[in-house]
């Protein structure tokens, strides 16, 4: 009976940080501003942290003291509700990753190949400044300097035939903010660039700090794909914007932003 009592404690405190981190994850879907999201983060952090310790405490060694031997039967009702949820999060989240795994690679995919490189080998120094953050990102095993570039081949129904064999570059959250610092950037970029997509798709966010735009020209810069500019009778819009604390080094930029193009034929 004691073993059950630690294991179902187990999955309560699982079930737990699961919920915690699936509402966290849909916290950061409401695009709320920063502070906000900070208070967000801090505030599921200590959640997280808190419930877990005091069910431990007022559940497994006082109270009813499941973990020394005591009775579920004494167990307050909302300990027990909560307790029942978080167990069903564990249940639930098994099987969808199961489903997941199973069906994890595609009937479309040819082929689906990950390559591992490590930027502190191959710079010979660790990318970051000696902030907290830096320092933090130093500590051994977090993987903070390894990147995964994966590569997917893919066989597209009634894929026209002129783009078989297209290549797309997808970039999503890189989130410049300090750590990893720009040349941890630029390496990724110039092997991404090796690469020599025909498109490059930049999705996500791109920068935590505003200031640290400056680092577009060496880093997503290098990654300009445009091959030819035919223009059938088709109005380019050209608009001159001025935005407030843009870096001076970002002066003069130009974004081509193509939309709602409608291939019909």
């Amino acid at each position: 009976m004691l073993l059950i009592s630690f294991a179902l404690i187990a999955l309560a405190i699982s079930g737990h940080l699961l919920i915690t981190r699936a509402s966290m994850g849909f916290g950061y879907t409401l695009g709320i501003r920063k502070r906000g999201w900070h208070l967000l983060a801090i505030t599921h952090a200590i959640i997280g942290v808190t419930v877990p310790i005091l069910l431990i405490i007022y559940v497994g060694l006082r109270g009813p003291a499941m973990l020394r031997g005591g009775a579920w039967t004494n167990v307050p009702l909302l300990w027990l509700v909560y307790m029942a949820i978080c167990v069903a999060a564990v249940a639930v989240g098994a099987i969808v990753n199961y489903l997941r795994h199973r069906e994890r690679v595609p009937a479309v995919f040819r082929s689906n190949h990950t390559m591992t490189r490590n930027a502190v080998t191959e710079l010979g120094r660790i990318p970051a400044p000696l902030t907290l953050s830096g320092k933090l990102a130093r500590i051994s095993g977090n993987e903070n300097f390894r990147v995964d570039f994966r590569t997917v081949d893919v066989t597209i129904p009634r894929l026209p035939e002129s783009l078989d064999g297209l290549s797309i570059l997808h970039l999503t959250d890189l989130h410049f903010h300090g750590t990893p610092d720009r040349t941890f950037f630029e390496w990724a970029a110039q092997i991404c660039d090796e690469q020599k997509p025909d498109l490059v798709a930049l999705t996500g966010d791109i920068a935590d700090d505003l200031t640290l735009l400056e680092w577009l020209p060496t880093t997503l810069g290098r990654l300009t794909r445009i091959s030819r500019n035919e223009n059938f009778r088709v109005d380019f819009r050209t608009v001159d914007v001025t935005i407030p604390r843009l870096p001076e080094s970002l002066d003069g930029l130009s974004i081509l932003h193509l939309t709602d193009l409608h291939f019909h034929g």
